[in-house]
């Protein structure tokens, strides 16, 4: 079955995601790696789906936010969740990436 991401724009895109979301702390850590080195939080729910055809759901983890799904103590080792400062955007680095870290500020891993 086809599924509709909604974008900013209000349109969507047809993805061809076959059933099955993301289900395990281990294929969510691999399609993390997968995506590159530094991600806009935003647009990893669609970069996820374009790359591996799968739906990525937070509530599937237990998590009621992205944000929040990324700053997991289980994710510690494979990414960590930054402000870039010129524009205040939410980005996952993969851990031992090799970033500009003056662009960015770290975010608590706790929230609260």
């Amino acid at each position: 079955a086809k599924k509709t991401l909604p974008s900013r724009t209000g349109v969507g895109d047809e993805l061809a995601c076959e059933g099955a979301p993301v289900a395990t702390w281990e294929e969510l850590r691999e399609g993390l790696k997968g995506l590159g080195n530094l991600v806009l939080v935003a647009q990893i729910k669609r970069s996820y789906a374009r790359k591996f055809s799968k739906l990525l759901s937070e509530t599937t983890f237990g998590h009621t936010s992205l944000l929040n799904l990324l700053r997991d103590e289980r994710l510690v080792d494979v990414c960590e969740c930054r402000q870039r400062k010129f524009d205040w955007q939410h980005v996952m680095v993969l851990v031992g990436s090799d970033v500009n870290e003056e662009e960015l500020i770290p975010v608590d891993r706790n929230p609260g």
